[in-house]
């Protein structure tokens, strides 16, 4: 696994606190040794931010991948 990172992809327009609160959740539960990085876009402005997480590592597994896809949570792997 030469997986050295997992970016979740998250449209401005669709972050309210439920949501965070959602992902916070599922990134806790998965913790590890990857970087996790967040981008934050908004399509109408075309702004695109990419954030890394500081304290939040992750464990990159079939079983994160699957709870992000359930959750309609969109990422990439680098």
């Amino acid at each position: 696994n030469n997986v050295k990172r997992l970016t979740l992809q998250l449209d401005l327009q669709q972050l309210n606190t439920d949501r965070i609160q959602q992902i916070s959740d599922i990134v806790q539960s998965h913790k590890g040794d990857k970087t996790l990085m967040v981008d934050v876009f908004h399509n109408e402005e075309q702004i695109k931010l990419t954030l890394p997480s500081r304290k939040q590592k992750v464990a990159i597994s079939n079983e994160l991948l699957t709870h992000l896809e359930s959750e309609a949570l969109l990422y990439k792997l680098n």
